[in-house]
């Protein structure tokens, strides 16, 4: 049952898409531990949020892309896409302007979207999270010493994507498999440990960002299936910059078939909780807990979702009392 849980939290994971290092507390077995870092979790009460549909909302979202000195050319294609996509699903369940939800982990309807993007470009799957992202920022992200031998089992339909329409150069799809391929860790690896494995990997790489307004924000799964073959892979990411009236940003596409948002956070706090409290869900115990990155380092802000700690705890008390 708990590798099931695991199998499925990673499924829809892969198909989608304090600056402290959290201790980890070893006083309970099991194959992995509980970890601490839930101080300054903030529970959200809804998100504004916006699909980029309107004029309106457009014209915000571009001017905070260059005011973080992404040029006119990426912002251009950034829309191109947006536009392809809203219009292939006839702006069905879209926001008009920016809308607050109390549910900050609503669902668009997982039915209708497909059905309608795929009649509308049927030879055509649509651009993730990781092409979405790596795409608005390509121009800040080095990596000086790329390396061949990469596990891109996690892009394939990324590269299925990129082949329909290469929006990118071969060297930036080799710089984009560079920063997405899987990082190689073991199974029974702390959270702590997996922090400082994702950290030495792009050390090691070369890995540099060179935009001081826009910050990549990765969300990064420890993936403990095969534990023979474990590893760490970016499941979600978005881009995070300024806006205007001091607050964040983060724009972000959900996945392959469903919408870009554009969110408002007051800080990296309530944008932490968003992202643990739609990604931090498995509690099975089997592998660590995802950790959020802002460019090469833990965010500030972050924090384990306290609710997924308390059911980690649980049930592996309960896996103590039944061997």
């Amino acid at each position: 049952m708990k590798k099931l849980t695991l199998l499925c939290s990673l499924g829809v994971i892969l198909a989608g898409c304090s600056t402290q290092t959290p201790t980890v507390n070893n006083s309970l077995t099991g194959n992995q531990t509980i970890e601490s870092g839930t101080t300054g979790y903030h529970q959200l009460s809804g998100i504004t949020y916006s699909n980029i549909s309107d004029e309106v909302s457009k014209q915000e979202v571009k001017q905070a892309l260059s005011a973080a000195d992404i040029d006119e050319k990426t912002i251009e294609d950034f829309f191109g896409a947006v536009d392809l996509f809203n219009t292939s699903i006839h702006n069905q369940g879209l926001s008009s302007g920016f809308t607050h939800n109390k549910d900050t982990n609503f669902e668009y309807d997982s039915s209708s979207i497909p059905t309608v993007q795929e009649k509308n470009n049927p030879d055509f799957l649509g651009y993730n999270c990781r092409i979405t992202s790596y795409s608005l920022l390509k121009n800040f992200i080095r990596i000086k010493n790329p390396v061949d031998n990469l596990n891109l089992e996690n892009l394939s339909f990324d590269t299925l994507s990129l082949k329909a329409r290469p929006i990118l150069t071969d060297e930036e799809v080799k710089i984009f498999e560079n920063f997405f391929a899987r990082i190689p860790t073991t199974a029974t690896a702390t959270q702590s440990e997996n922090i400082e494995k994702a950290k030495e990997n792009w050390v090691k790489k070369g890995v540099e960002f060179i935009n001081t307004k826009a910050s990549l924000i990765s969300v990064f799964f420890h993936d403990t299936i095969d534990p023979e073959s474990s590893n760490l892979f970016i499941g979600h990411i978005g881009v995070l910059v300024p806006t205007s009236d001091a607050q964040l940003l983060f724009i972000e596409k959900l996945a392959f078939d469903q919408p870009y948002q554009a969110i408002k956070f007051r800080n990296r706090s309530e944008l932490n909780s968003y992202l643990m409290g739609k990604y931090d869900v498995d509690y099975s115990g089997e592998s660590s807990r995802p950790f959020i990155f802002e460019n090469g380092e833990l965010m500030s802000g972050y924090a384990l979702n306290p609710e997924i700690t308390q059911k980690v705890k649980e049930n592996l008390e309960f896996q103590n009392t039944v061997e």
